[in-house]
């Protein structure tokens, strides 16, 4: 991590501690906020140069309609909706909001080839791939792999302006390739649910 880039961060924790970071945050123009997270449905929004972009829609699109207002956008304002994977407290209210808004998903082939009885018929649908960078102007969404009990399931980094935010969500385990992604990161957003009785019965080991 550079100098810069440990200022930054610095910053962006200090603002955290005093409880007064504006919604959505800002990491130098690169804004953010977590709308939801945890098995009930997740969702984060992403907003950099103009560009607001949606990741997952695990909640109803009525829910995040009033999540979204809590940070004064709305989800008719969005340039595009990404998938992670298709697993239903990721996409639950996808299908809705994309016919109601008519905005763009972009996923994965496999992503989409499980996830398409649950969307229903959606205006359009752009195949990504991990590794493939996706460009909204300034705004750079990187895909990269994950291993998930999912078909082609992907997390993502964010790039705006030499800026770089990381998600990681439902990693089954920590790969070389996914430790060397998420080097040199201004920020890093984990999902790290704890469910010691799912963990018992689940199936991971």
């Amino acid at each position: 991590m550079t100098p810069d880039s440990m200022k930054r961060k610095s910053s962006l924790n200090e603002r955290y501690r005093k409880n007064d970071c504006p919604l959505p945050p800002s990491l130098g123009g690169l804004k953010f906020s977590i709308l939801s997270s945890g098995s009930g449905g997740n969702s984060l929004y992403i907003e950099a140069g103009g560009k607001r972009i949606l990741i997952d829609a695990g909640l109803s699109e009525k829910k995040l309609s009033q999540r979204m207002a809590g940070i004064d956008r709305s989800l008719s304002g969005l340039d595009a909706v990404f998938a992670t994977h298709e697993h239903s407290d990721h996409i639950r209210g996808m299908g809705p909001i994309l016919r109601k808004h008519r905005l763009q998903l972009y996923t994965t082939e496999g992503t989409y080839k499980r996830a398409c009885n649950t969307l229903g018929k959606i205006p359009s649908f752009n195949s990504i791939r991990a590794g493939q960078p996706v460009e909204f102007g300034e705004l750079i969404v990187e895909p990269y792999a994950t291993p998930h009990d999912a078909e082609e399931s992907v997390a993502f980094v964010f790039h705006y302006r030499g800026l770089c935010l990381g998600l990681a969500t439902d990693l089954g385990r920590l790969t070389p390739e996914i430790i060397n992604k998420l080097q040199n990161l201004d920020a890093l957003l984990i999902e790290s649910n704890h469910d010691p009785e799912m963990l018992d019965a689940g199936p991971y080991p």
